[in-house]
């Protein structure tokens, strides 16, 4: 398929990219762009791949964005088998994206502090995004406490802000 080579080559090149690990991620999981069905573990690995190659990156805070974002699809993923999953890797989950977004805010307030001239586009789109990922974990948050179990409602961590 010539959309998913040049959707894998673009992520591979860069797969800290935000976009590029996001419209490839997006490609797996959907089935309506040219796929027979969606791959949700081929889409599960690559947000995993991506959480671990981002990881590494000590200094940029865009890496960090991509992170929270893979991170965030492997909470989703979570919810959506949750009877695949147990409460202690549903709460990992969630503290691994808090870690993610703890470290890009880190790492910005670093680069920021140190002089480093970060354009004002890209800073409010790194912003904007990790906003709204905020977001989306907080709702996911909330409904994996009511689908899992009712021990985990006593369990899983809110986040903060």
């Amino acid at each position: 398929d010539v959309t998913e080579d040049k959707l894998r080559l673009a992520y591979e090149l860069d797969p800290t990219n935000y976009t590029n690990y996001g419209n490839y991620h997006l490609f797996l999981s959907i089935n309506n762009l040219g796929r027979a069905e969606a791959d949700d573990y081929a889409a599960l690995d690559i947000a995993h791949q991506t959480l671990e190659t981002c990881k590494q990156d000590e200094l940029d805070p865009a890496s960090w964005v991509t992170a929270a974002s893979a991170a965030y699809n492997i909470i989703y993923h979570i919810g959506r088998h949750h009877k695949d999953y147990s409460i202690a890797q549903a709460k990992a989950s969630l503290a691994e994206f808090d870690s993610c977004i703890g470290k890009y805010e880190e790492l910005l307030g670093e680069a920021l502090r140190n002089g480093l001239t970060i354009p004002a586009s890209r800073l409010t789109e790194m912003e904007e995004r990790v906003a709204y990922l905020k977001k989306l974990r907080k709702a996911q948050g909330v409904y994996m406490k009511r689908i899992m179990s009712n021990d985990m409602a006593a369990h899983i961590p809110h986040q903060a802000n």
